[in-house]
C-alpha cells in the first residue's frame, strides 16, 4: 500500500506540476491582469476564499503534528504560495514517519 500511494500521488503532483507549468508558459497576461480577471465574478472569489480556507485548516493540522514549529511555519508558507501540492508532500513525509514508527 505505501509503494501504491507514493506512486500514485508521485504522479498528480508530476501532473499537477506540468499543467501549472504549461499554464504559466500559455498565458502571456501579468499577473496583477490574471488576479483581477480571476476574482471579478463573486463565485470566483467565493471559490478563493473557500481554497485559502483549506489551507489555513490544513495548516493548522500541520502546526498541531509537526513538533518544530519553525518547520510546521515553513510548511504552512509553502502551502499558502503553492497549493495543494505542498499538502501532498506532507501528508507523504508524514506517512513515511507513521509507518515506521507504529503506535
Amino acid at each position: 500500500m505505501g509503494l501504491f500511494l507514493r506512486i500514485g500521488f508521485g504522479l498528480l503532483a508530476a501532473g499537477f506540476l506540468a499543467c501549472a507549468m504549461w499554464a504559466y508558459g500559455a498565458d502571456t497576461r501579468s499577473l496583477s491582469d490574471i488576479l483581477r480577471g480571476f476574482v471579478a465574478p463573486p463565485w470566483a472569489l467565493v471559490a478563493t476564499l473557500d481554497l485559502y480556507l483549506g489551507f489555513l485548516c490544513a495548516g493548522v493540522w500541520i502546526f498541531s503534528q509537526e513538533p518544530q514549529k519553525p518547520i510546521a511555519a515553513a510548511w504552512l508558507a509553502a502551502l499558502l504560495l503553492l497549493g495543494n501540492l505542498i499538502l501532498v508532500l506532507w501528508l507523504l513525509t508524514r506517512y513515511r514517519r507513521s509507518t515506521r514508527n507504529p503506535r
